[in-house]
């Protein structure tokens, strides 16, 4: 039962991408013989930020789960704007949705959260359900 397992790498991977790439090469139609070629603009970041490694993600809690579903709920209702700063369009079955997922975490969490956890829930479903009423009477 002590037996040792062997490891095997697969060192032939590169080969292989570089034979597909070879064929794909022969194979490929120049673009501009099958259609015009458009010009896409990369987008520009800021100098500073064109290198920098992404933040790293929050530590995950129950607060950071009903706080991102409540933000999807928020902007289907049309709470967030866009990075232009206009509304999003509002969307209410979509915020229905994520209220509904709320209110399914609730339910199913029931007797099992600490007092804090159940009373940020419970204010947030309170709040998203009054938004929702809100924008669907306008």
């Amino acid at each position: 039962m002590n037996e040792e397992k062997e490891l095997h790498i697969d060192e032939g991977w590169k080969a292989q991408v570089e034979r597909e790439k070879e064929l794909l090469k022969h194979d490929a139609k120049p673009a501009s013989a099958t259609q015009p070629e458009e010009h896409v603009a990369e987008p520009v970041l800021p100098a500073d930020t064109q290198h920098a490694p992404p933040p790293p993600p929050p530590p995950a809690s129950f607060q950071f789960l009903i706080a991102s579903l409540a933000t999807q709920a928020m902007a289907c209702l049309g709470q967030i704007p866009d990075d232009a700063g206009k509304p999003l369009p509002v969307n209410l079955p979509y915020a229905k949705h994520f209220i509904d997922l709320l209110g399914v975490i609730e339910d199913k969490t029931s007797n099992n959260l600490n007092e804090g956890e159940a009373a940020y829930l419970k204010a947030t479903l309170h709040q998203l359900r009054i938004q929702f009423v809100e924008t669907s009477r306008k």
